[in-house]
């Protein structure tokens, strides 16, 4: 990259402030659903009523559900050319309906080794071949492309009417997920539309989940015609123990994302986050309980805040990435009650915080301290509060006292108290207290 002068320096920053600015005063005027909360978990979960050797259902509020690392890949189920395993894929389906999740999306993703253009490719996460193009598809885009028409038209009569949201590929800029071309996925993206449209004209088409210049290539070779929701993945943390991430970053990428967005004429889309959390707990040394649960509640609010209008936590039960719940250490009672961590529990907090609120204008903030604005039926007022300067050492977590508005007569914890007022003062710390009105 050229350098660049100190004059046009401090002008690119001071464009990327103001950008940043813009994003973050979008006004959310509408009220935040409950499908806003998305969930993803491992196939651990997928059997219900679990046995021995599985995990029960999620003992948080799930408004929508994001079936990937799951069980149910394209290599999963399709292993052998005609041949298709649906059981857990079923399961799931089933849960969701049982568990009342209205909303399912489907990640694509793994090609299957007999279908793969490249078999033996040692770069892929999954398997060998897993992360290349079909092996009918050729790095042009063009080809008959039928492997994959079978697999996405299998999938779709299978699962119509239960999932309703279908998002193309998982995360395309890094090769160990997928290792073609833009113009080999731009054409899948088209064949699944046609195909999936086909056979539910309910159905919604996702982007490939990206941002950064991977996000550009495929915006400029015309992938998100074929869309009808733009996603990311929001992760902000920096691997090598460097420091921990920050919820606030998130804006930045958000800031990013439409950018592109609006050079290709695509920002009257929704926006989505499909998946995000503070990453691989071991990457950043991000073990401290309190700030986990921390993050997780500003960056809910900052999303929405941002005119993002979905998240997908990434993963409750995945023990390295997101923790919010761990399972009974037996491994002959993986059945049994677990533990919810307490990120888990401000989830949950935070659902029933946000859900059916409205956010009558954009959060702001004043030096380290974050003010978030909510309303509620009845005259309900309430406004989220943080402090980012202070942190939880050892579990002890430090607060600085700020006055508060007189309309205020209590306050929420993330691990669900309430306290009373007084003297219209209240402790703010780097977990975010919930004030209200009534």
């Amino acid at each position: 990259m050229p350098q660049t002068s100190g004059k046009n320096s401090r002008l690119v920053h001071l464009l990327l402030d103001v950008f940043i600015f813009t994003i973050i005063a979008i006004p959310a005027q509408a009220q935040i659903p409950v499908e806003y909360f998305g969930m993803q978990a491992t196939s651990g979960v997928a059997l219900q009523p679990p046995k021995w050797w599985s995990n029960p259902w999620p003992a948080v509020p799930i408004g929508s559900l994001r079936l990937w690392d799951a069980g149910v890949a394209w290599a999963q189920i399709n292993t052998a050319e005609g041949v298709y395993n649906w059981n857990i894929l079923d399961e799931w389906l089933q849960d969701a309906q049982n568990h009342n999740v209205q909303e399912v999306m489907y990640t694509f993703g793994e090609t299957p080794q007999w279908a793969s253009s490249h078999p033996d490719d040692p770069v892929c996460a999954w398997g060998p071949g897993e992360c290349d193009a079909p092996k009918d598809l050729n790095l042009d885009g063009t080809g008959a492309d039928q492997l994959w028409k079978n697999y996405v038209g299998a999938i779709a009569s299978r699962a119509a009417g239960r999932i309703k949201y279908w998002e193309v590929w998982n995360e395309p800029k890094n090769a160990y997920y997928w290792n073609g071309t833009v113009a080999q996925l731009v054409r899948m993206a088209r064949d699944a539309r046609e195909v999936i449209l086909s056979i539910d004209p309910q159905a919604v088409m996702l982007t490939p989940p990206s941002h950064g210049p991977w996000q550009t290539l495929y915006f400029a070779a015309g992938g998100p015609q074929y869309a009808d929701i733009i996603t990311y993945h929001g992760y902000t943390y920096k691997s090598g123990c460097i420091g921990f991430p920050r919820a606030a970053d998130e804006l930045q990428i958000v800031s990013g994302v439409r950018q592109v967005m609006a050079t290709y004429g695509q920002l009257a889309k929704p926006l989505w986050d499909t998946e995000a959390s503070w990453g691989v707990t071991s990457a950043s040394c991000f073990y401290n309980s309190d700030l986990q649960a921390a993050f997780l509640a500003q960056l809910f609010m900052l999303h929405w805040s941002a005119d993002v209008k979905r998240l997908f936590w990434y993963q409750y039960n995945n023990q390295q990435n997101g923790t919010l719940w761990t399972p009974n250490p037996n491994n002959h009672r993986r059945n049994f009650p677990g533990t919810m961590r307490k990120a888990g529990i401000a989830y949950e907090q935070v659902y029933k915080w946000m859900a059916g609120m409205e956010m009558p204008g954009p959060c702001s903030v004043s030096g380290t301290v974050w003010r978030c604005n909510f309303s509620g039926s009845g005259g309900y007022l309430a406004q989220a509060l943080w402090d980012t300067s202070q942190g939880c050492p050892k579990g002890n977590c430090s607060t600085k006292s700020q006055s508060v508005g007189s309309q205020y007569v209590s306050y929420l914890t993330l691990d669900g108290q309430k306290i009373n007022i007084t003297n219209g003062q209240v402790p703010v710390g780097a977990k975010p207290i919930w004030m209200q009105n009534q």
